[in-house]
């Protein structure tokens, strides 16, 4: 029996990476859908972290202290900035509201309604 390069046929393992990268990125940019841009962007940095935690709880891999340490000292960091954002007003301004206020969303200025045109 002849053997079939991997370059040829796709294996399970290149089909399960291709379907789990496809649906982790989907998922990634629907939560942007539901969280401001500036808190998911606070979340990116944990990406590698995940990944080492899920490295080592489903393939057995191990992580040493300093990946704890440095584990730790984002999950601070995000903590911190989360919670300052969440006590944050900067909220973005609703479109509905400028158009009801005479204030045009496309040019950021008052129209004059006295003005001939």
């Amino acid at each position: 029996m002849e053997r079939v390069p991997a370059t040829e046929a796709p294996t399970a393992g290149t089909v399960r990476t291709t379907g789990a990268t496809a649906a982790a990125w989907y998922l990634w940019y629907k939560g942007l859908e539901y969280v401001p841009a500036g808190t998911v962007a606070v979340f990116f940095f944990a990406q590698p972290a995940v990944g080492a935690a899920l490295g080592a709880a489903l393939l057995g891999e191990s992580l040493g202290t300093g990946f704890l340490g440095g584990g730790a000292l984002m999950a601070v960091g995000i903590y911190a900035v989360s919670s300052e954002r969440a006590g944050s007003t900067d909220a973005p301004p609703d479109p509905d509201e400028s158009a009801e206020s005479g204030k045009s969303a496309e040019s950021g200025e008052f129209d004059d309604p006295g003005a001939g045109g």
